[in-house]
């Protein structure tokens, strides 16, 4: 259950009576008016930004997605964290995001939304980012793989690809921290995926033969975007490990298999149980 800290604004008033009692009283030196003091105004509410691709936006989730072509659900775990620390929420992020959506338009079927970065101010306080995953097509190839064994013959490309995106986060986060100089900066890693132990036909079928492939793939992508964040001093939500027992074909997933089903899930993206355990783990990773 998600925490509730207590806040508070301070507020002062002062007011000075003078008052007398009985019959007519004796003039009495002059007396300064009284000092009115108004009420100090409350702190002003702390900003946090969420950029991210679809495992931010958390599609199909809930029943009611943005208008704007990015399927973002109104109960994915940036609105979680928000609602939970009182922060004020600009969530820009998009399914089908790509690092390099930062800085550049991103099209959606029903238009372009604008980049991700002119969402900061100086003065934000927060900042999450999940981005990767989509640079190079990884996701896509990574799916294609797991559908048509085809797909899965340049399986160094991948690797290569997957390893790449390091340098792509820490672009990333040096990024934010120029638009957003006082912000704390947490990068949300991926969810585990596939267990190279597990299968579950019914969910998400996927031949003995690439399965161990494809779950070592998922951790490489977990242990790069870690090893970017450690390096450019940013907080980092291990949401891989945390989801070691959650996978597709777990009885409890945090994924969903291969079926899009409105009001849960978009194929091979976020329950959300898996968004809530997310905020959860956001949540402690903010100082």
């Amino acid at each position: 259950m998600l925490r509730r800290p207590a806040l508070a604004a301070l507020s002062l008033a002062f007011a000075l009576t003078l008052a007398g009692c009985g019959g007519d009283p004796e003039p009495s030196a002059d007396v300064p008016d009284p000092v009115r003091v108004p009420p100090s105004s409350a702190a002003p509410e702390r900003s946090y930004v969420a950029l991210g691709d679809s495992y931010t936006a958390a599609p199909l989730i809930s029943s009611d997605p943005v208008t704007d072509g990015c399927l973002r659900s109104s109960v994915n775990y940036p609105a979680l964290v928000a609602e939970e620390l009182g922060y004020a929420l600009t969530d820009v992020s998009c399914s089908g995001a790509t690092t390099a959506n930062l800085r550049t338009p991103q099209a959606t079927t029903t238009g372009d939304v604008p980049p991700q970065l002119d969402a900061l101010e100086e003065d934000t306080a927060l900042v999450t980012i999940g981005l990767g995953g989509n640079d190079d097509s990884v996701f896509a190839r990574l799916i294609g793989c797991a559908t048509d064994q085809t797909s899965c013959r340049d399986r160094a490309g991948l690797e290569a690809a997957v390893d790449g995106l390091g340098d792509h986060l820490t672009d990333a986060i040096a990024a934010v921290r120029e638009r957003a100089p006082q912000a704390e900066v947490v990068v949300v890693g991926y969810p585990q995926i596939i267990d190279a132990d597990a299968s579950c036909a019914d969910r998400f079928p996927l031949p003995d033969a690439v399965r161990p492939f494809l779950a070592g793939l998922n951790e490489r992508l977990h242990t790069v975007q870690q090893r970017a964040a450690r390096a450019a001093e940013a907080s980092y939500v291990d949401l891989y490990d945390a989801s070691a027992d959650h996978g597709v074909c777990a009885d409890e997933p945090w994924v969903n298999g291969l079926e899009t089903k409105p009001g849960v899930g978009l194929a091979v993206h976020p329950l959300a149980a898996g968004q809530a355990a997310a905020a959860e783990l956001v949540l402690a990773a903010v100082g």
